[in-house]
């Protein structure tokens, strides 16, 4: 398949941070299927990979693909620019399909990329960031997280915050779900194929799961805390002593 380019800047309406996207030139890189021997390149950011072709990077204000195994700085094959800052990118894998490159900015937009031809897929809405900006090196605790969870079928495309959980369709960016927490804080937030784990801080610590597309919960764990309000130890074993 070879992707005509197209460059511009999209305006879409007052109000809104200007984008400028860039579909692929030429045709779609060839699958690595195993590393170059030797190969070696300083890249700006840790890349994502997608699709064993191309690998993801990250600025401030830009997201864009290369191939895989490019040298240094080559012309990027496709890109997406936003008048706002990159909080996170995630990749969700397709079944049958090219995988998406889901973006997530600090104005709350959620934008997936097609990863084969560079032309947005879809766009949504989540609650505008409270905080926090682009890094290279995201720490997990970050207060804003972009979670993909297999789900089954379509991917699931999870924005964690302190404040709530808002679930989408990775698919076609559909919203799916939200939960907003009780008493407005969370903490770690961890992804598996059958549900989502949140930890979460109310008068007392609880650790409550989810169904990862229908955000029906599934459990919820009170662990027992001491009054110290630390954990348990076991008590020193003793033995007799010897004469």
């Amino acid at each position: 398949m070879t992707a005509m380019t197209l460059g511009g800047c999209v305006d879409r309406g007052p109000g809104t941070p200007q984008e400028t996207v860039t579909e692929a030139a030429g045709s779609y890189p060839p699958r690595v299927e195993e590393p170059t021997d030797g190969f070696e390149v300083a890249l700006p950011s840790i890349p994502l990979l997608a699709d064993d072709r191309l690998r993801v990077l990250g600025a401030e204000d830009r997201v864009w693909a290369e191939p895989l195994e490019a040298p240094e700085d080559p012309p990027a094959y496709w890109s997406y620019a936003r008048d706002s800052t990159l909080n996170t990118i995630a990749v969700a894998d397709r079944p049958g399909d090219a995988p998406l490159v889901v973006s997530l900015w600090s104005d709350g937009a959620l934008i997936a990329v097609d990863a084969r031809t560079g032309a947005v897929d879809w766009r949504a809405e989540s609650p505008r960031s409270p905080g926090g900006g682009w890094s290279d090196r995201r720490d997990p605790d970050e207060d804003d997280r972009l979670l993909i969870v297999p789900g089954g079928g379509s991917p699931v495309a999870l924005v964690a915050r302190l404040g709530g959980l808002w679930a989408f369709d990775a698919g076609d960016g559909r919203p799916l779900w939200e939960r907003e927490w009780s008493c407005g804080e969370s903490g770690r937030q961890w992804a598996a194929s059958h549900a989502v784990v949140v930890q979460e801080y109310c008068e007392q610590e609880r650790i409550r799961t989810f169904h990862p597309r229908t955000g029906e919960e599934i459990s919820v764990l009170e662990p027992e805390m001491p009054p110290s309000g630390r954990p348990p130890t076991s008590p020193a074993s003793s033995s007799p002593a010897s004469t």
